[in-house]
Order: C-alpha cells, then structure tokens, then sequence
C-alpha cells in the first residue's frame, strides 16, 4: 500500500506492516526493525538491552515513531493515512529473529504478507501500540 511503501524509507524499517482494526479511526504500523540501526541508536543514547527489549523500549518506540512520522509527511500523506502508532516487532518464537519470513510463515514464498496470521500473532503488540494512540 501507499501508506507502506512510505514508511519503507525510514531509516529504522526493515518491513513495515500497516494494520487496522474494525471500530478504530486510525491505523497502526508494525515494524520490523534495521537491526544494525537500532543497535546504533541504543548505544549512542546509552539504551540497555538486546534486540527484543530494544523493541519494548518506549524511548526506542517513541523514536522510531517520530522518524515514521517524519517520512509520513515528508512524503505528504494525510493525517488518517499517517500511523497513530507504532510496534517494533521480532519472531515471537525465536528471540532476535526477524518479525516476518518465509521462514517462520509470516510472509509467502513471495514476500507478501499473511496479514491474518500477523494479526493474531502480534495481538498483544497491536493492542499496545493502540494504548499508545
């Protein structure tokens, strides 16, 4: 999508996932982390913590959602089609992996996304990045 291909070239995005939920005005952005670039921001703003608490980490969250936003309007999107929030995301079952691979089922031989799939899977993250909203 439009609002997907935007969030692309934040330097912080690795794959970006827009999801919306029936009744919500809004849309949210899952992310799966530049690793490397995360890692970078951590040190240089003395952030503890591996890959998977840098993803829970509300300073990290919070910048990575300002650079979203930045490139959002940069690229001139509207207000609804800017994402109200953010989660930053890695494979619920392997630790550090990335959030979405052929690998683990997420994305299709193709790269397409399995949106329902993703969507249970990081319920928890969906509705926290909601709270945020």
């Amino acid at each position: 999508s439009k609002v997907e291909s935007c969030l692309k070239t934040c330097p912080y995005v690795e794959f970006p996932l827009v999801v919306g939920r029936q009744g919500e005005g809004r849309v949210i952005a899952l992310i799966q982390p530049q690793r490397h670039i995360l890692a970078a921001y951590a040190k240089k703003h003395n952030i503890p913590g591996d890959e998977v608490a840098l993803c829970a980490d509300p300073k990290m969250i919070a910048a990575v959602y300002a650079a979203l936003v930045a490139e959002c309007r940069a690229a001139g999107l509207a207000t609804f089609e800017t994402p109200a929030a953010c989660a930053l995301v890695v494979d619920p079952e392997v630790a550090a992996a990335p959030a979405f691979s052929p690998e683990n089922g997420m994305l299709t031989d193709t790269m397409k996304p399995k949106r329902p799939l993703i969507a249970s899977t990081f319920e928890k993250d969906i509705a926290a990045a909601y709270g945020r909203a």
